[in-house]
């Protein structure tokens, strides 16, 4: 798993994850990395190909997702969803 899904609250991040489950996605919540800021300090991480749908749902939800990032050379990378 190399993408995260980043939220500006714990409490968002906790309801994100019952979307992943909803969805059936595999996911880990995890310790966010130092270098991404935001008020959380959780992330999920998560397999690319549901990208579209998780960005999609978690705008029906109405959760405030500060980025998806992706981990290229080491780092974690904001990313944006078409």
């Amino acid at each position: 798993m190399q993408f995260l899904a980043v939220f500006f609250t714990t409490y968002h991040t906790l309801s994100a994850e019952k979307i992943f489950k909803k969805l059936k996605i595999k996911n880990k919540t995890i310790i966010k990395p130092r270098k991404i800021t935001t008020d959380c300090g959780l992330a999920i991480e998560f397999d690319s190909d549901f990208l579209n749908k998780l960005d999609e749902e978690f705008k029906l939800a109405k959760l405030k997702l500060e980025g998806f990032y992706r981990k290229i050379d080491n780092e974690w990378t904001r990313i944006n969803v078409d």
